[in-house]
């Protein structure tokens, strides 16, 4: 049981670090779009 659990643990590691990558980038975009919007905001008024 113990050596099942130690081989799949690098398989769970890759599986949230590419998760936390995903988010991220869904951050990165999601904050310049927003930066993007509420700068023509600004200029609009």
């Amino acid at each position: 049981m113990g050596k099942l659990l130690i081989r799949g643990l690098p398989i769970l590691f890759l599986k949230s670090s590419l998760y936390s990558m995903k988010i991220k980038e869904q951050t990165r975009k999601l904050a310049a779009g927003c930066s993007k919007h509420c700068f023509e905001a600004a200029d609009g008024s």
